[in-house]
Parts: structure tokens; sequence; C-alpha cells
């Protein structure tokens, strides 16, 4: 059942919300108030786009983008909630379980919940205005088609089919022919008696048994070969030790030779001076010295090239500072004292009295009090401006002198950073009284530092030669010495191995004991291999001859089995050709029962709203009523036997849905025959009708009454 309908930009409809209620319900409105429209949206909704025949650039209301279209619909079925939303962006059904999203997806849910196919169910559950014919307006085949497939007849067609696509049907003559060659194969192989396999398995058993024994004795040949060639080659090893360490002790003494040799080729020690450590320490502070006087002469130079004032100020930079601060603070003063006199200048100015009054009209500027008064504010204006100017001019003169003594300070500050730098050595005497301040060297000037250094570092230069000379010649004595301790250790060492190692191996002997017993092992090997043959040779005999057997056996039993395969084939060709004869008299059958059914509803449906008891049956030229041509019936008879068939296939093939929809169903009838139609939708059973109409007749038996 239908509970609620909602409608955004949909047709004619942009904001539509419906509620819907069990029972018969009569919609009314005006021409073209989106009656059809609501019903259009809730096959929509229910079914997608298989429930409607426009595309949804058609439903979308005009001049809104086709994304903004959505249908919401609310409904019931078995006592469970269902909750639907649909648009052009995609479709969501929730219910009090779980949800399910996507086109497709909501649809076959939708489906398999009211138990019907969505494309046959908008054409059955709702009737469009002038479509109450339904099905018949295509005639008698779409018609039977439709019924047929509601009634899934359509799969027994699919099954016989599908039986004479897989099933092997027709004579049996090949089969019973396939049997009598079968039997003639198994007849010709005779079943033949089981050789006796005693006396081969016993000749099999002798080769194995003289096999093993010649296995046996290759086997202790070759470990006693294996140990003499082991024999022979610890006598190798032991041969190629002891000539090892003879030449290694042959080696070991001429190394001692070397050594003694290379100790007495050493040269004498070489001289070095007894208090060379003082001198070079010596010649170090010398060289420290000069690079100090150098650095305090390039500082000192740097001070007499540079620039300072033309003139000199007599006195430390802190009093220059002092008489630059004074100059500034004078001069900021009488720029204060110059604008208190300019502000008295203008207040004695404003204090004058001149015109008429404003209340007679009088000219009193030649009262006597007023020129006494006049005379003294003029006097006052006249020694402020004096003032001003003065104090103006006293600024401009100690803004010079800042100005001036600002720019000797400037000039001399380089100067200053000098002398203070270079009044840390005693080479330079700095005279700090005036600025800029004054520096002479002390003493003479020196010429040849660079030269004087160089003199002296090569003196560090060859008494560290000298020192290094005899550091080398002593490591060299120590190596030569130890060289000569390990040399001698060395061969001693080796002596002493010598002097331990055993007598000289015998190699001859051992190797003739060698040779004999690969001798030994070649004869063991030609009789192991003999043996081996004549073991293989009676073991394929004894094969051969149990194969011929075994083969002999599997033919008669391929030919037994090809028997009983043709024995089957015949069994099931005969049981597929009763079965498809049997499936095919089945079909006519079920189909006269289906019919018999759906005309006997319709029939009954088809007399209520009629008002006349009428008998509906079927031809193979479509539907006759009462033995006649159902097409020589009037307009509103045939809407009448539309709604018939199509409230029958509802009823009988869709009864989970209980919902029928119908559009101006009594357009075209009189008041009888509404009144007979509208007193049978009010009794046909449906859980929920929904009718669009303008007869007033329909409010009258309406439950529901719904005005847009």
């Amino acid at each position: 059942m239908l509970t609620r309908i909602k409608l955004h930009n949909f047709q004619r409809h942009e904001n539509l919300e419906v509620a819907l209620r069990e029972g018969l319900t009569a919609i009314r409105a005006a021409n073209e108030a989106g009656k059809s429209t609501l019903l259009r949206a809730i096959c929509y909704a229910l079914f997608g786009t298989k429930g409607v025949s426009e595309t949804l650039d058609n439903l979308v209301t005009w001049g809104k983008p086709v994304n903004s279209l959505k249908v919401e619909l609310d409904f019931t079925v078995d006592g469970v909630s269902y909750s639907m939303v649909r648009g052009k962006s995609g479709a969501e059904l929730n219910y009090d379980g779980g949800t399910v999203t996507g086109q497709v997806e909501t649809t076959r849910f939708i489906c398999e919940v009211l138990s019907v196919d969505a494309g046959t169910a908008p054409k059955l559950i709702l009737a469009n205005q002038g479509e109450i014919r339904g099905a018949l307006t295509g005639g008698a085949k779409a018609t039977t088609e439709l019924i047929e497939k509601m009634a899934e007849l359509g799969h027994l067609d699919e099954l016989i089919e599908l039986l004479q696509a897989r099933l092997v049907t027709g004579s049996t003559v090949a089969a019973e022919q396939a049997i009598a060659s079968a039997q003639e194969a198994l007849d010709s192989l005779a079943a033949g008696t089981q050789p006796d396999f005693t006396d081969l398995d016993q000749a099999v058993a002798m080769a194995s048994a003289e096999a093993a024994q010649t296995e046996r004795c290759l086997g202790d040949a070759t470990e006693q070969l294996k140990a003499e060639r082991a024999k022979l080659q610890a006598g190798h090893a032991t041969a190629s030790t002891r000539d090892r360490l003879l030449a290694r002790q042959q080696e070991r003494h001429q190394r001692v030779n070397d050594t003694l040799k290379a100790v007495m080729a050493l040269p004498a020690e070489p001289g070095l001076p007894a208090d060379h450590v003082a001198l070079r320490a010596s010649r170090v502070a010398q060289v420290s010295e000069l690079r100090r006087t150098e650095q305090v002469y390039s500082l000192f130079q740097r001070f007499k090239g540079t620039k300072g004032p033309d003139n000199v100020y007599e006195g430390v930079p802190a009093q220059l500072d002092a008489h630059i601060k004074a100059a500034a603070d004078g001069a900021r003063a009488a720029l204060d004292l110059q604008q208190q006199h300019s502000r008295d200048h203008l207040l004695a100015e404003a204090a004058l009295h001149h015109g008429s009054c404003t209340f007679c009209g009088k000219d009193f500027s030649a009262v006597p009090e007023v020129i006494e008064r006049n005379r003294v504010h003029a006097e006052k204006a006249a020694n402020s401006q004096a003032l001003a100017s003065q104090a103006a001019a006293r600024a401009k003169e100690l803004q010079a002198d800042c100005t001036l003594h600002q720019e000797h300070r400037s000039k001399s500050q380089a100067l200053i950073q000098l002398a203070s730098q270079l009044a840390e050595h005693a080479q330079v005497a700095v005279g700090t009284f005036t600025v800029p301040p004054t520096a002479s060297w002390v003493g003479s000037e020196p010429t040849n530092l660079a030269a004087d250094m160089r003199g002296l570092e090569e003196q560090i230069t060859d008494l560290d030669g000298a020192v290094r000379a005899h550091e080398q010649w002593r490591q060299n004595l120590q190596r030569a010495e130890q060289a000569v301790l390990e040399a001698k250790a060395a061969k001693d060492s080796v002596d002493a191995e010598v002097a331990a190692l055993p007598p000289a191996p015998a190699i001859a002997d051992l190797q003739a004991a060698v040779t004999a017993w690969e001798a030994k092992v070649f004869e063991a090997t030609q009789s192991h291999n003999r043996t081996r043959e004549t073991f293989r040779n009676a073991e394929q005999e004894r094969n051969r001859i149990k194969g011929e057997w075994q083969h002999a056996q599997r033919m008669r039993e391929a030919a037994e089995l090809q028997l009983q395969q043709r024995r089957a084939e015949l069994k099931v060709l005969a049981f597929n050709n009763e079965l498809m004869k049997r499936v095919k008299a089945a079909r006519p059958l079920i189909a006269d029962r289906l019919w018999a059914l759906v005309l006997g509803a319709v029939s009954r449906y088809f007399s209520e709203m009629r008002g006349v008891p009428s008998s509906v049956t079927k031809s193979s030229d479509g539907f006759k009523v009462d033995g006649h041509v159902a097409s020589t019936l009037s307009g509103s008879t045939l809407d009448v036997l539309g709604l018939a068939i199509r409230v029958a296939l509802v009823r009988t093939f869709m009864p989970q849905a209980g919902l029928l929809v119908l559009d101006e169903p009594t357009a075209a009838m009189d008041d009888e025959r509404t009144a007979n139609l509208l007193g049978f939708l009010a009794t046909t059973g449906f859980r929920q009708t929904i009718v669009v109409s303008h007869e007033d007749a329909t409010e009258s038996v309406a439950d529901n009454l719904i005005t847009l």
C-alpha cells in the first residue's frame, strides 16, 4: 500500500507532497493540473525508467536541470515499511533491516518484494487515460503472449527446446546395430588360459642372487682400492710437506744472512747540535717578535695614510663631544625661545582694537582709552618680534657651530680608532689630547723585517731537517735489528720442524699396491656386468609373457565395456524419446487450464461492470464476447473489457501488488455503466485503488478524496 509520495521538479509539480490511504482514493483537479503526472511519478518511483514511456529530459519541470528531478515514495508490504527515493543521480530504498542503492538494484528489489515483473507490472497496475483497454490495443497475439509470459508457459517451451538441444532422440536402429557389432567383437576374443609364471620367476630370482653376489665382491674390492689410494695420497702429502719444509729452511737461512748484511750497510749516525732544542725555541721567539712588529708597523702606516680634518681641536674626544652636545642643546633652547616670543607677538597683535561697535555702529578707534591700549600692545608686539629675531639668530649660530664640530668629529673617527689600537704597543707614541690624535714611531722605523724573518725561518727549517734525519736513522737501525731477531727466530722454528719430520715414504710400493687393486676392481666389474645382463634378460622375458597375457585381458574387458556402453546408449535414447513425447503432450493441457482460469475471471468481472451476464472466450482471431468478435463492441464496452482483463491478470498473477491505478476509466461511459464500474472497483479486493476522474459519482463511492 502506498502511504506518501513527494515530487520535486517532476513535470508540472515543482514541489508536491500527497498522503495516500488504504481503500479507493479519488483524485480531482482542473484540466492540466497534473493528475496524470502524479500517477506517472508512482510508476517511475517503483520501476524507474521501465515504468514510464518518456525520458527524464521530458519528465523534468520545464527550465529545470534534469539532475534536480526527484520522487520520494513510502509504501508498506506485508507489514514492512519501505521508503524510496529516485532521481537522475541515483536511487535508494530504505527499510527496517537494510538499504538498497542503485537504479537497477532498487527496481529488482521492489519487483522481488511485490512478486512482479518490471516490464509487465506498470502496464497492468497503471492504466493511463485512453489506455484502459490495455493489452487489447496490441491485438490478440500481444494479449496471448502477455498472459502466457505471466503464467511462465515460456519456461515450458524453453524446456522443450533445451531437451531437444541437449538430449539425444530419434530412431533406435543405429543403436541396435552398434550393440550387435560390439557383441561380435567380444565373441572374437577367446578367454584363453593364464600361463604358469613359476619357472620364469625362479630364473629371475637366481639371476638376481648372482648379480647381488658379484655386486658385493665389487663393493669389497672398491673399498680396498679406496684404502690403498688413501695411503698413496698420504705418502704424496708427507713427501710434499717434507720438500716444502726443506725449501723453507733454506729460505730462512738466506733471510738471516740478508738482514745481517742490511745492518752492516747502514750509514754512520748523522751529527746533531747539542743545544738544538733551545736554539730552535730562540729562533721561533725571534720570528714571533718580528711578526708582531710587522703588524704594528702596518697599523702605524695605515694611521699615517688616513686623511683627517684640516684643523685640530685642542682637547680630548670627550670634550669635543661635550662641546657638540652643548651647542645642540643651546640651539634647541634658542628655537624654543623663538617660538615663545613669536606666540607673544601674535597675542599682542590680536589684542589691538579696530573698527566700530557692533551694537551702535560708532567708530571707537579715536577713543583715548583705545588709543592708549593699542599703543601698549603695539610696543609689546614690537618687543616680542625683536626678541624672536634675536633668538632665531642665536639658534642659527649654535646650529652652525654644532654642525662644524660634528663634521670634525666624524672625519677624526677612523684616526681615533687606529690611535686606540696603536696605544697598546710600546713601539708607537700616541698623543690623545687633540682631535684628531697624533702618533710617532719610537726610534728608527724598521726596514728589512721580511728578510730578517726569512733568515730566521731558514735556520729553523735546517734545525728541523737535522732532527728528522737523526730520528729516521735511529728508526732504520731499530727496524734492521728487529728484522735480524725475527729472521733468526723463524730459522730456529723451521729447523725444529725439519728435525721432527718422519722418514720419507716409499711412494713406489704404495703405487704398486694401488695398481694391483685397480686390476681386481676391473675384473669384479666385468663379472658384475655379466650377471646383471643375465638378470635383465630373464626379467624382460618374464615381463614380455606377462604383458601379452595382460594385454589380451584388457582387450576383452574393453570389448565387454563397449557392449555395455552401447546397451546403455540404447536405453537412454528410448528414455529420451518417451520423455520428449510426454513433455510435448503436457504443454497444451497446461495452456488450456490457464486460459480457462483467466477467461473465467474476465467473464465474471466483465459481467459485473457491463451489468449483463457475459461470456468471454478466446479464438485464434482474438477475444469473443458471447460468441461475437470483441472488435464489434462499442468503445466504452471495450474499455470495460480491457479493465476486466487487466484486473483478472493482476489478481491472478500479481496478488502481492494489491494496487490498481486508473486514469479517467469512465470518460466515455454513461451514468449506469459508470455506477457499475465504480461499484466493481469498490469490491475488487485491492487494498488500494487510486482513480483520477471528473465524475461526481466517483466521490460518492471513494474512501478518500485528494484535490490538487
